[in-house]
């Protein structure tokens, strides 16, 4: 059995270096451990703010990069529409389960599906099945 980890990484500091540090660690301790069943850890860059510059974002990803800890390329983008919703008091189709798929309708935008595909084709799995 092969298992994989996927990291969500925020661009703030202190999120950035929690994530740095817990990387590192499963990456020393849990991939380059020969028992471990651990096949492979993945960053993906989570809540990113379209808006704001991405020089963090490209700083920390060639420095992880240096530091041999992969980055997905696709990136989930923040969205004030969810937080909005639930502040409405409306919790029909909102986007926070991470057990259920996310409606079809609050998907556009978010970069959900382009990862998802990355993670089918970096995984080497075919649509359809499961590890």
């Amino acid at each position: 059995m092969m298992d994989y980890i996927i990291s969500p990484i925020e661009a703030d500091p202190q999120s950035l270096a929690s994530s740095f540090a817990y990387a590192k660690t499963i990456q020393e301790l849990g991939v380059g451990f020969a028992e471990s069943q651990i096949q492979d850890l993945f960053l993906l860059w989570n809540k990113v703010n379209r808006s704001a510059s991405t020089m963090v974002i490209e700083l920390f990803s060639q420095h992880a990069q240096e530091q041999g800890l992969k980055i997905l390329d696709t990136r989930i983008y923040h969205s004030v529409r969810f937080s909005r919703e639930l502040a409405q008091g409306g919790v029909k189709g909102v986007f926070r389960c991470s057990y259920l798929p996310p409606a079809t309708t609050l998907r556009p935008q978010t970069g959900v599906d382009e990862w998802v595909e990355e993670v089918i084709q970096k995984l080497g799995l075919q649509k359809g099945t499961s590890l």
